[in-house]
C-alpha cells in the first residue's frame, strides 16, 4: 500500500522446494522485476497424518507468523489477483486500528459454513461464532501474534487436531486460537470463481 513495491516471500517448508526450484523462483522474480526472497521454514516433528493433497507446507502461514518481523499478505497459490487486489492491505490496515485484531481474512463461503454448522463437531467453527474465515487470502500481524504467545498455543492445537474435528489444518488452527481476534474483510476479496460474482 502507499505506492510501495511489494516484496514476495516464498516459504520453503522442510526443504520441500529443491535448490533447483529455489533458483527458478528467484530467476522468475528477477525476470518480472520483483523483489523475491526464499524463507526457509522448519516444522516441528509431529505425528500429523495429512489427507488428500496436504503436506507440511500447509503450516507455512503459522510458521511465518512465528518468524516474520512485520505484517504480511498471504495468497494461496490458486488465487487469481484481479485489478485492485492491493486494496486488501489498505482495508486490513483499517481493521488493525483495533488493537485486539491479530489477522484479517474473508468469512468462508456460505456452503462451507452451512455444512460445518450441520456437522457441529469442528471446534474451530464453533469457537468462531459465525465468523469462521477462509485463510486463502490472509493478512497477519506477527508482532501481535508473537506478543500473545501464539507460537506455543498453535503447536499444542496441531497435536490435538484429530479430536477437535478439524478438516483444514492451519485454517482451523487459526480460526480456533484467533476466535474474536480476526478482522473480517469484504467477501469480494476471496471467493470461488465458479460461484456468482460478489461485487
Amino acid at each position: 500500500s502507499g505506492g510501495r513495491t511489494p516484496k514476495f516471500l516464498i516459504a520453503n517448508v522442510d526443504g520441500l522446494l529443491s535448490p533447483r526450484g529455489e533458483e527458478l523462483v528467484l530467476r522468475t522474480g528477477r525476470a518480472l522485476g520483483c523483489s523475491t526472497e526464499i524463507v526457509p521454514l522448519t516444522t516441528p516433528t509431529w505425528d500429523v497424518h495429512y489427507t488428500n493433497q496436504w503436506n507440511a507446507t500447509v503450516f507455512a502461514r503459522l510458521l511465518l507468523l512465528d518468524r516474520l518481523p512485520g505484517r504480511f499478505l498471504w495468497l494461496d497459490s490458486d488465487t487469481l489477483m484481479l485489478n485492485g487486489w492491493q486494496q486488501i492491505t489498505e482495508r486490513s490496515e483499517e481493521l488493525f486500528a483495533t488493537s485486539d485484531v491479530i489477522a484479517c481474512a474473508v468469512r468462508d463461503r456460505d456452503a462451507t459454513l452451512a455444512r460445518m454448522a450441520k456437522a457441529g463437531n469442528n471446534e474451530a467453527f464453533v469457537a468462531s461464532h459465525g465468523a469462521y474465515v477462509n485463510a486463502g487470502v490472509f493478512v497477519g500481524d506477527p508482532q501481535r501474534w508473537q506478543a500473545e504467545g501464539m507460537h506455543n498455543r498453535w503447536m499444542d492445537v496441531v497435536t490435538t487436531q484429530t479430536r477437535r474435528g478439524f478438516e483444514y489444518f492451519d485454517q482451523d488452527v487459526l480460526n480456533l486460537i484467533l476466535a474474536g481476534r480476526i478482522g473480517i474483510l469484504p467477501q469480494a476479496y476471496n471467493h470461488i470463481v465458479a460461484e456468482p460474482a460478489m461485487g
